[in-house]
């Protein structure tokens, strides 16, 4: 009797063992097929599939961390933030979800929680360019401008290739109007990636102060070619047109720039502006004001 217990309970962990080596099967098997979702930047699929997968092994830290990405693609961000602390409580070694929660917690704009990650994984991504703009990112976020300038130039020593790193280096530059070391910095961007629109927005802008309308026009275009619904581009060219005396062209693309989003107090400014030009005082003054109170130091010139 004794001996057919001992068989019986040898047959039910069997069970058990099978049971959980089937699930586990099962699990890779969705994971498999939520990461060529992923890849393909079918984003909702991915998310699905990774829940099977999660489904079928609880623990499953990596399909949590690239569930995370797929949230993340698609700026749900809460929910990729909770993911990637899933996929850190079941393996509290998984550098890149340290990586990611840093990047979610920038986009949340939480720079104060990113740095402990980014400190954590210091040694592991010491040698990666990408990382350091990141770090960069979040000390400018942070409002330590000298630090995270520190970082881009270190990500640009690492990889003298990486675009971004010159566009955010160029940008800490732009708004302290040193607008000369910028421009190199976005006209590099652009040699290496002609795609930088927001290099190419920025290039706009700076070509406008010095009075070259043309060019300036030149650039804002190539930034609406690569992002064409982007409100910040449609205003700048709005204001490119102004200063070209296309009014009409100018306000079109103003108001156009306002319905996308109406707290934009550059573009209200440049209604105003429009409206001045146009001999209606009273009005441009109440979109002035619109501005000033959505941007204090905005410069209505």
């Amino acid at each position: 009797m004794k001996f057919l217990q001992t068989i019986i309970l040898f047959l039910v962990s069997l069970l058990f063992w099978n049971c959980g080596e089937k699930a586990d099967v099962e699990a890779y098997q969705f994971f498999i097929k939520a990461n060529q979702k992923l890849k393909e930047k079918e984003f909702d699929q991915a998310i699905r599939l990774f829940g099977e997968a999660i489904d079928k092994k609880k623990d499953y830290s990596d399909a949590y961390n690239n569930r995370g990405i797929a949230y993340q693609k698609k700026q749900i961000l809460d929910k990729a933030l909770t993911d990637f602390n899933d996929a850190i409580k079941f393996d509290p070694k998984f550098w890149e979800a340290y990586y990611n929660r840093a990047e979610t917690n920038f986009l949340l704009g939480n720079g104060k929680d990113a740095l402990p990650d980014l400190a954590f994984i210091t040694k592991t991504y010491q040698d990666s360019s990408y990382y350091h703009v990141l770090v960069g990112d979040v000390k400018n976020l942070n409002g330590d401008a000298s630090g995270a300038i520190s970082s881009y130039e270190k990500a640009i020593l690492l990889n003298p290739k990486n675009a971004e790193a010159y566009v955010n280096h160029g940008s800490i530059y732009y708004q302290d109007k040193k607008y000369e070391i910028a421009k190199e910095d976005f006209l590099q961007a652009l040699k290496i990636n002609s795609n930088q629109d927001f290099a190419a927005n920025n290039m706009s802008l700076i070509l406008l102060k010095e009075g070259k309308l043309k060019e300036s026009l030149s650039f804002v275009e190539k930034a609406l070619l690569k992002n064409p619904a982007n409100p910040i581009y449609l205003n700048n060219k709005g204001l490119v047109l102004l200063k070209m005396n296309k009014d009409n062209e100018a306000i079109e693309l103003i108001e156009r720039s306002l319905r996308l989003n109406s707290e934009n107090a550059y573009a209200l400014k440049n209604k105003g502006l429009y409206l001045q030009k146009v001999g209606k005082p009273v009005e441009a003054k109440k979109y002035f004001e619109d501005a000033k109170k959505i941007e204090p130091a905005i410069e209505l010139e």
